[in-house]
């Protein structure tokens, strides 16, 4: 019999935690009992409603305070946070393009709604004014069946509404405004629930449960979740399994924590079950494995369970009185395991028994090499990762109670060293009357965002930070934005756009239609808006990304861009640049170009015979144009035109003429033939005079509101006899 269960995710907050990649499961009734992951039924074809009173500078008439700083997006936050998810290679999750909505929060209505509180009824399932910052409530079904529309029976297990409520006694902004939570990092950890994840014991992972800006990205956790229960393509992962055991005893509900330490910059969570097993499906790597009990930054009483009466694990039911320990021991060099696709790996784990005599310690982050405190950093426990980038070096400060120098501090994950050895300040300060501790971390490079892990160790005792640093590339930098095809400084909407600088990107390459086009290539389907974690935003909205390198981007210019004063954002795996001022106008033109010896000539093909057009004896292969020629040229920013999906083919509004000049002789095509053919590409069909001598031509484009005489290049075109 098919049953419907509403199910609220514990989200982000100041009040629980729970733990990372394991899906959401429920044990059904049959005989034999079958555990069961809740998950989307289409997840390809995902749509979410944003409800319209979720807008910048919104008041909540429920708390009375402004919910959205006026500088904020939240439409932009939306779409932003589910292309993250578009963005998982290795999995097959599509959420569509957002639309708008006058619903607000019903669970049971088979729509995926996003809207804030509105009522006491709704404060309620967020748990009041002082709550959780916002929550996915999802129902799903726990037998197969017919529902919501659907023309077939749906498994069981299937996600058919998972609304997200956010809290209105809280601001949210986009913009990093002070004294906020960034709004695109909820929202991209919410739709980490519609999918089925719980939470993360991983301080720096997406699904941790105390919001931070690096949830912006999702970490290898999610990656590996994703890949494991919306696979795409070949099988990418393999596995690691094995036993958690204190003495004779399994280690029930001990956390698991694997680390790829050959340079992948993987890190993942897990559980064990009752029994003390557990399965990890991971990427490829080799890892080091550890179990940990529950502590400071992760409570059982934070887990949810589908299964339990009161929607929690039972905390007595935990296995917590022994300390983290490593498969094969504690020892200097643990063990590691070798994962390829496909494979097996099998890691038991003996767990050292007690619990820790490790309190954990207040820290903070202070210069590197220094002394004492300056610049009055405070101390504390922040559940809330540590975020370094790559390049930096800092000291990673500590002090409590049993803390003094001979505790050591060991890293586990990718490409930090630590420098020198753990000391104690030299200029004996102290926190609460204790000494502080420090020891130097050197971030070397990082190609992607990756979570890093620090142990403290005394003695035969240690306290891991599981997952505390998220370490970021280095910070992209735009030192020029202009027009793809010229050196023109203002763009229109539609238009390719070129922005040069650095550390834009880890890799580089062009969209893909058949990987990056996940609406499809047909007419008015989505363009890619992110590349391998690359994105770009005009006014904080999602421009079409078309190609990325490490020191270029090119990207089609947003749709209906007001003209004026206008601010571009690079973010590369999370990390973004400030913003870089452009201006925005009606027209932009210039040629497409390639360039040849010194000169720059149209990307032109004469029409007759397909033959390109340039000069034989600069680029061999090419033919001159000749007189009478009709002759395909393409254009870019003749005038304001759609930037965001596969545009349909449309005739130019506007006259376009073309002019060239070459010493005495010059002539005029007025009757230029100009259409938009794809996205930011015009197609132009140009009639050369019969009786044009031959030469090297100097060309101009005019259309309305705009000429290529200010583009700053020239553009020949050879003419031959």
């Amino acid at each position: 019999m098919k049953r419907l269960i509403p199910f609220t995710a514990l989200a982000l907050c100041g009040i629980s935690t729970a733990f990372g990649y394991i899906g959401r499961t429920f044990t059904t009734t049959g005989t034999p009992p079958q555990t069961v992951q809740i998950l989307q039924p289409a997840s390809a074809n995902i749509s979410y409603f944003l409800n319209n009173l979720v807008v910048a500078g919104a008041v909540s008439s429920l708390s009375g305070k402004t919910v959205f700083t006026a500088g904020s997006n939240p439409a932009v936050a939306v779409e932003r946070a589910m292309a993250t998810w578009n963005s998982v290679g290795s999995a097959n999750i599509h959420f569509n393009g957002l639309q708008s909505t006058t619903a607000g929060y019903s669970p049971s209505d088979c729509q995926n709604t996003i809207s804030m509180a509105g009522s006491a009824s709704d404060l309620s399932v967020l748990g009041g004014t002082t709550g959780v910052l916002a929550t996915t409530i999802t129902n799903y079904i726990t037998g197969s069946g017919v529902i919501c529309g659907a023309t077939s029976a749906l498994p069981a297990g299937s996600i058919i509404d998972a609304d997200i409520l956010i809290n209105p006694n809280y601001a949210f902004s986009t913009d990093g405004t002070p004294s906020t939570t960034d709004l695109q990092a909820v929202l991209t950890h919410e739709l980490g629930h519609a999918l089925g994840m719980n939470h993360s014991g991983l301080l720096a992972a997406t699904m941790y449960a105390y919001s931070a800006k690096p949830q912006r990205h999702v970490s290898w956790d999610e990656k590996a979740f994703a890949a494991t229960y919306y696979p795409s393509g070949t099988k990418s992962l393999g596995t690691i399994s094995g036993t958690v055991t204190l003495g004779s005893n399994p280690v029930v509900y001990g956390l698991i924590v694997l680390t790829d330490v050959s340079g992948g910059g993987k890190t993942l969570g897990s559980i064990t079950a009752a029994d003390g097993t557990y399965s990890v499906n991971v990427p490829a790597g080799v890892y080091n494995v550890y179990a940990e009990p529950f502590g400071s930054f992760v409570a059982a009483t934070n887990i949810y369970s589908l299964g339990s009466s009161t929607g929690a694990l039972d905390p007595t039911q935990a296995t917590t009185a022994f300390q983290s320990t490593f498969s094969g021991g504690n020892s200097n060099s643990p063990p590691v395991f070798a994962v390829t696709a496909g494979s097996t790996s099998t890691a038991n784990i003996s767990v050292v028994a007690g619990a820790t005599p490790i309190a954990v310690p207040s820290y903070a982050i202070l210069p590197a090499g220094g002394s004492g405190n300056p610049n009055g950093t405070g101390f504390g426990v922040s559940k809330t990762p540590i975020i370094l980038t790559a390049g930096q070096s800092v000291d990673f400060a500590y002090a409590g109670a049993g803390i003094d120098a001979t505790v050591t501090v060991a890293f586990i994950g990718t490409n930090v060293d630590l420098v020198g050895t753990a000391h104690a300040d030299a200029s004996g300060a102290t926190v609460n009357g204790n000494p502080i501790i420090r020891q130097t971390l050197s971030v070397g490079s990082q190609t992607n965002t990756t979570i890093g892990t620090l142990w403290i160790i005394k003695g035969s005792n240690v306290l891991p930070f599981s997952g505390i640093l998220d370490m970021e590339p280095m910070v992209p930098n735009i030192n020029n934005v202009q027009d793809a095809e010229s050196a023109r400084t203002s763009i229109t909407s539609g238009q390719y756009v070129a922005i040069y600088g650095n550390n834009f990107s880890n890799n580089s390459r062009t969209w893909n239609a058949n990987i990056d086009f996940t609406g499809g290539v047909a007419a008015g389907s989505p363009l890619p808006t992110t590349l391998d974690g690359v994105s770009v935003t005009v006014n904080s909205i999602p421009a079409a990304v078309y190609y990325i390198s490490p020191t270029q981007i090119d990207f089609i210019a947003p749709s209906n861009l007001t003209p004026g004063p206008a601010n571009v954002v690079v973010t590369n795996q999370g990390t973004s640049t400030g913003t870089f001022p452009t201006n925005v106008v009606q027209a932009s033109p210039s040629f497409f170009i390639y360039g040849a010896g010194t000169n720059y000539y149209p990307a032109a093909v004469r029409y007759a015979d397909g033959k390109t057009v340039g000069d034989p004896s600069v680029l061999p292969g090419t033919e001159k144009a000749l007189p009478g020629d009709t002759l395909i040229m393409f254009g870019n920013g003749l005038g304001p035109e759609p930037g965001g999906v596969v545009a349909t083919a449309a005739g130019f509004s506007g006259p376009v003429t073309i002019t060239g000049t070459s010493g005495n002789n010059s002539f005029t095509a007025t009757s230029v033939a100009a259409a938009l053919v794809y996205a930011g590409e015009f197609q132009m069909n140009v009639v050369l005079p019969s009786n044009i001598p031959a030469g090297n031509y100097a060309l101009t484009m005019t259309v309305p509101n705009g000429s290529t005489s200010s583009s700053g290049i020239t553009v020949t075109l050879p003419v031959g006899p």
